[in-house]
């Protein structure tokens, strides 16, 4: 795969541009390829991979190049589009506030106020909040109040609020001119489907763990539970599908401009069972986009080398060039994803989960519906189910 990236001129390009730390011939690299930088080639890979203002403000911002249209009108757009979010959610992160309710920000939200200082750096489809469990129901009237409806993008979700709550997360969304702009509040932070239930971090204790953001009265995860958070989202979009190479991007911010206490930080992996997942996260920023994770980290979390060299080939099949195309079957999707856990017990583990778990997700009464909730929950887990 980084023969794969860096094999393609467009690519390196890109690669260099868009990473939070340059080597002095990384730049002077940059400054040579002003032909390919203004070519629709590389503008079309850009694109594909939504980086259009982070490669223009980065651009700017680290040789004084700037970049003409469509550049420069996307980037304003996204600017506008982030700041009419940003600004709803600030409100309503101060009206929680008010009503003591810790409201933190997740993965690009988090990053956006509390590292980058450009909006239009840190492109993102949506915001993602959290909050202690017991302020869910207030924090969701709150939200509410600020004139967001209660709406899942998914046609595989329904506008239930006991399920939504009992499964982790509702999202809202509120009109921003012709378009939708969407939020996500959670209280379950770093729920996959590889982290057993019973593994999960307990949210009031990371919202105890957490700070107060650069430029927000809202909160963002310490650098290490941040830093967990972004690497378990990278796991689960498989390294390879949409938004591509963005994805990558969160690790090598948080790396790059926080410390990280590696031991702990190796500590709480561990504890969610989630090695495997996030060393595949760490490899890639630290390959393509040259972020510094310690060699000793990579090795702690290291799967058998057979397992690593089986996941390498599924990801190298897949292909990161082109994050929007057919990345798996649905039988190589899961064979994909139940390569991913740590061990087969925690894949059993998860695949039957406790009844008491499933009545709280599905709210059925009667016992000889468990079968049926079963099944629906592994088609669930594989992405498989019927519509609205």
């Amino acid at each position: 795969m980084i023969e794969q990236v860096f094999g393609n001129p467009d690519f390196k390009l890109m690669s260099f541009v868009i990473r939070e730390k340059n080597t002095v011939e990384e730049l002077e690299y940059i400054k040579r390829e002003t032909e390919r930088l203004y070519s629709d080639a590389f503008y079309t890979v850009v694109k594909e991979h939504e980086l259009v203002s982070t490669v223009f403000s980065k651009l700017k911002k680290k040789t004084g190049i700037e970049l003409g249209e469509p550049w420069k009108s996307e980037t304003e757009d996204t600017r506008r589009r982030l700041s009419f979010l940003f600004g709803q959610v600030e409100k309503i992160g101060e009206d929680m506030a008010a009503h003591n309710i810790p409201l933190i920000l997740l993965k690009n939200g988090g990053i956006a106020i509390d590292i980058m200082d450009d909006l239009a750096e840190c492109p993102m489809g949506d915001i993602d909040m959290l909050c202690r469990k017991s302020d869910f129901m207030e924090a969701h009237k709150i939200i509410l109040d600020h004139g967001f409806q209660f709406k899942f993008r998914s046609i595989y979700e329904f506008e239930n609020l006991e399920e939504a709550f009992a499964d982790g997360s509702t999202e809202y969304s509120i009109k921003d001119g012709n378009e939708l702009a969407w939020v996500e509040l959670a209280w379950r932070p770093v729920a996959g489907r590889w982290i057993r239930k019973d593994k999960e971090p307990d949210a009031d204790q990371l919202v105890a763990d957490s700070h107060v953001a650069v430029r927000s009265c809202c909160r963002v995860l310490s650098n290490e539970d941040n830093l967990l958070q972004v690497s378990i989202h990278t796991a689960k979009h498989s390294y390879v599908r949409a938004p591509g190479y963005r994805l990558h991007l969160d690790v090598d911010r948080i790396v790059s401009n926080k410390e990280i206490d590696w031991d702990k930080f190796v500590e709480k992996v561990n504890q969610v069972g989630s090695c495997t997942a996030v060393y595949f996260s760490l490899f890639f920023a630290k390959e393509i986009l040259g972020t510094k994770i310690p060699d000793e980290v990579l090795e702690c979390l290291k799967p058998s080398e057979c397992k690593r060299k089986r996941i390498m080939k599924m990801l190298l099949k897949a292909d990161l060039m082109h994050p929007h195309g057919n990345k798996f079957s649905k039988l190589g999707f899961l064979r994909f994803q139940t390569s991913l856990y740590d061990s087969f017990g925690d894949f059993l583990a998860v695949l039957f989960p406790p009844k008491a778990q499933l009545k709280a997700k599905y709210g059925y009464k009667n016992v000889l519906a468990v079968p049926y909730y079963w099944m629906l929950y592994v088609l669930d887990m594989v992405g498989i189910r019927k519509s609205k």
